[in-house]
This record gives structure tokens, sequence and C-alpha cells, in this order.
């Protein structure tokens, strides 16, 4: 019985994810909605993520500022201080929290 709950459970919550990747891309043409590596990390620089969907499997390439944590496409150096950058191989590195609390974090 408590495995049929807990099967149920998970069952739930993933449907509920498909909905919300469902209503990102639907709310994609919104000024408050961003898709693609690009517009994510400029977001987050901005500190303007609540939620992050991540597909599994994600193959980008990114940088990270070592000295103010700016995040980049490719391997450029920061756009931020112009600093060298290094490799950003560990995406479930990304900031955690933004001044609106913490990011809630799904992949899909």
């Amino acid at each position: 019985m408590r495995q049929a709950a807990l099967d149920a459970a998970e069952a739930a919550e993933r449907h509920a994810e498909l909905e919300m990747v469902k209503e990102l891309v639907e709310a994609a043409t919104m000024p408050r909605a961003v898709l693609g590596l690009a517009a994510t990390l400029e977001a987050l620089n901005e500190n303007r993520v609540y939620h992050l969907f991540i597909g599994d499997g994600l193959v980008a390439s990114g940088s990270e500022c070592p000295k103010c944590r700016w995040l980049v496409t490719g391997d450029k150096g920061c756009s931020a201080c112009g600093e060298p950058t290094i490799p950003l191989v560990d995406w479930d590195r990304l900031p955690a929290v933004s001044p609106g609390g913490p990011i809630r974090w799904r992949r899909y």
C-alpha cells in the first residue's frame, strides 16, 4: 500500500512537471519566460530565475567567471569584468538562490 501511494505521488509530480514545461514553452513569448542557453544564463546573472528547467543530457558550452561568477556562453571572457572564464562543466552548480528565494530546479 505504501509503495502504491509513493508511485502515485511520483506520477502526480511528474505530470505536474510536464505541465509546467508546457506552460513555460507557451509563456516563452512573454517577457518573464526565456528559452535557450544565452537567455537563461542572462536571467541567472540578473537573478530573475524562479523555476529552472534543464533537459536531461544537456550538451551546451558555457563558462563561469571565477572572479565575479558571471555566466557566459562559449569560452569567451567574462562580459561583466573582462576576466578569463573557466568551462562550466557541471550544470548542477548553477546558482541555486535568487533574491526572491530558492530557485526551483526541474530536470525533464
